[in-house]
C-alpha cells in the first residue's frame, strides 16, 4: 500500500508521463503541504504545466499515481474529484456567446445533480466570487467581448465559485499587466488566509513567486532542482544552474523576499 505524506492532500507519487518517445515526467515525486500557497516555477518546456495537468487528472500518467485525499484520483468519481479540486488551464475555452454571469455559474456544476438542482447557496457562491475578482459591472456582458485582461478574471472567478479546498493554476497572471497580476495574487493570498484554501500555481515571474509563495518547487527538466521556502530556493546558484541566470540575489524591500537582478 502507498505511503502518503502527512497533512498533504494532493501527491505525485513515483510519476511518470510521457508522449511519445518523449519523457516529461519520470519517478517525480511530489507532496503539497495542506492550507499552503505552492508555485512552480522554472525554464520553458521543463513540464511545470504538464505536472500541474496530471495533478488534475487531465493527464492520465504513463506510470505512478497521484494521490487525492491519499487515494489514487484515477480511482475517484469525477464529480467528487470536482467537489475538492478547481482547475484553471491556460487558455481555456468559453462557449460562443455566453456572458460573463453565465460563465461564472459554471463552477457550480459540480454541485448539480437530478436532486439537488439550483439554490440559494449556489447564488451566494456566484455573487462572493464575482465580488471577490471585481467584476460586477462585466455580469451581464458577452465573454468574447472583454479584454485579456479580463477574461482572466472571470476564469478565476469560475474557478472560486466552485468552491473547492484545492485549486490549481497554470499561468494566471497571462495577458495581465502588472498591477492586475499583483492584484490576482493578493485575491490568492486573500482565498488561502480566509479559507484556508491549499493553492498551486505554474507562475513565469520569479520575484513575484518568491513574494507569494509559502513552498516554491523549482523545476527543470522534468524533475525538482529544489524546494522549499523562496530563502531556500532561490540563490545565485540555484538560479545558475536552473535557469543559467547570472544575477545577484538580494532582500526585497518592501516584503523582505529574495529579489532576483539579473546581470
Amino acid at each position: 500500500m502507498l505511503q502518503t505524506q502527512e497533512n498533504a492532500p494532493l501527491e505525485a507519487k513515483d510519476l511518470g508521463l510521457s508522449f511519445g518517445s518523449h519523457v516529461v515526467l519520470k519517478d517525480f515525486n511530489l507532496a503539497i503541504p495542506r492550507g499552503k500557497i505552492s508555485v512552480v516555477i522554472g525554464p520553458n518546456a521543463c513540464g511545470k504545466s504538464t505536472l500541474l495537468r496530471s495533478l488534475a487528472r487531465l493527464e492520465k500518467p504513463t506510470a505512478g499515481t497521484v494521490l487525492l485525499d491519499g487515494k489514487s484520483i484515477h480511482k475517484q468519481p469525477t464529480r467528487g474529484v470536482a467537489k475538492r479540486l478547481g482547475i484553471l488551464p491556460q487558455m481555456p475555452v468559453a462557449p460562443e456567446g455566453i456572458t460573463v454571469g453565465d460563465l461564472v455559474s459554471r463552477g457550480r456544476t459540480p454541485h448539480q445533480s437530478v436532486w439537488r438542482q439550483w439554490s440559494r447557496q449556489d447564488e451566494v457562491a456566484i455573487q462572493k466570487a464575482i465580488e471577490m475578482t471585481k467584476i460586477t459591472e462585466l455580469r451581464d456582458k458577452p465573454f468574447n467581448s472583454l479584454s485579456g485582461g479580463q477574461r482572466q478574471r472571470v476564469w478565476i472567478a469560475m474557478a472560486l465559485a466552485q468552491e473547492t479546498d484545492l485549486l490549481l493554476l497554470d499561468e494566471p497572471t497571462t495577458f495581465l499587466d502588472l498591477a492586475h497580476q499583483i492584484e490576482l495574487l493578493e485575491l490568492l493570498k486573500q482565498c488561502n488566509e480566509e479559507q484556508q484554501m491549499t493553492i498551486v500555481a505554474v507562475l513565469h515571474d520569479i520575484n513575484l513567486a518568491a513574494r507569494y509563495a509559502h513552498n516554491l518547487v523549482v523545476m527543470k527538466d522534468g524533475r525538482i532542482e529544489a524546494q522549499g521556502s523562496a530563502g531556500k530556493t532561490i540563490t545565485k546558484d540555484i538560479m545558475k544552474s536552473t535557469f543559467g541566470l547570472e544575477c545577484y540575489v538580494m532582500p526585497d524591500p518592501v516584503k523582505g523576499t529574495p529579489l532576483v537582478v539579473p546581470v
